[in-house]
């Protein structure tokens, strides 16, 4: 029976990963480290049915109070455990033990501080991993099926409908696309321990690098003769506003509020581990080279996730000798995105125009994203939600596209008066115009990482240093949705 009730941990396993926002119940953190992997029907086969009722009913009430901390961010397991544990276990123990016989007896050292991960959990091998033969390898797709899709003139507002190739998944790789979705859910519900504490992220230092290629400031529309003062003003009637002024401050005031929106860009801890495999120089030029700057070029219309996963895919490809997919269908069952088909072709002309000094004038949204990722948050990611957010969907494209430096300038104002970067104000307001609570990146590594090691099985920390820094092995995690390789626009 003692080792049962050491293995009583498992109903609570949910408070253990997310005891960096924990209760900070003492009983709780004794629980928390308790050895996982018992099924409570063990306690039956004990002659102890009322009692696992019990154990059962605060089990399921710990682990919605766990959901609740997902979606909301308020847990308290201390109650129900208090509850359950006096209520159920003292009884299984016998009176003469009670509960502080069972703390006495079955304690472990204090809990590890929040979100850390000891060396051997980090090269743990998980030896039921679903998918061991997709280590190396991404599943395979099958080939394209015809489909029309609608698309919508983002100018003119028209509708027209075309016809192009579509990613089709072989069986092998929708029942991996269907594991894979099991284990998002079961991650999502259950919590994990992230292998990067994201409450311990920093900026990397930007003098460690090269400067910056362009001030996105200057880039504005043309003045001088009578048609370009023409467009200059106005870009300056639908920017240069109150009401433009005010909706950043609103988003920003919003992303406050909704929670963790600061230091989205904040990764020191990924181009640490790069450094540490490469050394120094090397490792913060293979950040720059296979991170920052294929993160920027294919951020068009992908959320996060997707955009780290075409850039870790392609960068896959590169380093190993794959072909780079020219078409959206060509790529991986787990990599895609909205804009799959120009993310491909911005890639190649990245490569093709000598990586990070290709980030210019003409691409300022891109130079500014890959600046954020290298500490340099003096300049602001003005991408479409901010565009949009700021001076609506009809005028976005234009504001982004000539009047990049008009629609940056608020940003540093608001950064001014509040004391703090410009990107430090984009990456608030960014989750203020999205109406969501914020994720750093650093955090959709981590999950990345995470569901790696769940769907086959390797190591973490082999997946951090074989994957995300040598680029050697696939990473796994949330995709887009598939979608056709036409000619967006």
């Amino acid at each position: 029976m003692a080792s049962d009730l050491e293995d009583l941990g498992s109903a609570f396993e949910v408070a253990r990963r997310n005891r960096s926002r924990q209760s900070g119940d003492a009983l709780m953190e004794m629980l928390a480290n308790f050895a996982p992997g018992m099924a409570l029907s063990r306690f039956v086969t004990g002659g102890v049915p009322a009692a696992v009722g019990g154990l059962e009913q605060g089990a399921r009430e710990a682990t919605e109070e766990a959901g609740s901390l997902q979606r909301g961010g308020s847990y308290n397991a201390g109650p129900v455990t208090l509850q359950t544990i006096g209520a159920t276990v003292a009884p299984i123990v016998g009176p003469a033990r009670g509960l502080s016989a069972l703390g006495a007896g079955l304690a472990r050292p204090a809990a590890r501080t929040a979100a850390e991960l000891t060396a051997a959990e980090r090269a743990f091998a998980l030896p039921d991993a679903p998918f061991p033969q997709y280590t190396t390898q991404y599943p395979a797709v099958g080939p394209p099926v015809e489909k029309t899709f609608k698309n919508v003139d983002k100018a003119t507002g028209e509708i027209t409908y075309k016809t192009g190739p579509s990613k089709q998944l072989t069986p092998e790789a929708k029942q991996f696309m269907k594991e894979r979705s099991k284990i998002v859910g079961q991650m999502e519900t259950e919590g994990y321990t992230p292998y990067f504490d994201p409450a311990k992220r920093d900026y990397v230092d930007p003098s460690k690098y090269p400067a910056a290629n362009v001030d996105t400031l200057t880039i504005m529309p043309k003045s001088g003769t009578p048609s370009q003062q023409k467009t200059f003003n106005e870009y300056l009637k639908n920017i240069d506003t109150p009401a433009t002024r005010d909706a950043l401050k609103a988003a920003y005031d919003r992303g406050i509020d909704l929670g963790n929106a600061e230091h989205w860009y904040a990764m020191s801890q990924l181009e640490k581990e790069y450094t540490k495999e490469l050394g120094a120089t090397a490792g913060r030029k293979a950040f720059l080279d296979e991170f920052a700057v294929p993160m920027a070029i294919t951020t068009s219309g992908a959320d996060p996730q997707a955009n780290f996963l075409m850039a870790q895919y392609l960068e896959h490809a590169r380093k190993t000798g794959l072909p780079i997919p020219a078409e959206a269908h060509q790529l991986p069952a787990t990599v895609g995105g909205r804009y799959g088909g120009t993310n491909l072709q911005n890639y190649q002309l990245m490569r093709e125009g000598g990586g990070y000094s290709y980030l210019g004038q003409g691409q300022p949204k891109m130079h500014n994203f890959a600046r954020s990722f290298l500490g340099d948050l003096g300049r602001a990611v003005m991408d479409e939600q901010m565009a949009i957010g700021m001076v609506g969907k009809k005028f976005a494209d234009k504001a982004r596209d000539l009047g990049f430096g008009l629609l940056e300038r608020p940003v540093h104002e608001l950064a001014a008066a509040k004391g703090v970067q410009p990107g430090n104000i984009q990456d608030v307001a960014w989750a203020g115009f999205k109406n969501e609570p914020g994720k750093p990146m650093i955090s959709f590594i981590n999950d990345a990482i995470e569901r790696t090691h769940r769907l086959t099985g390797m190591p973490r920390d082999e997946i951090v240093r074989r994957g995300l820094v040598r680029k050697e092995i696939p990473i796994y995690s949330t995709g887009a949705v598939p979608v056709p390789t036409i000619r967006e626009e």
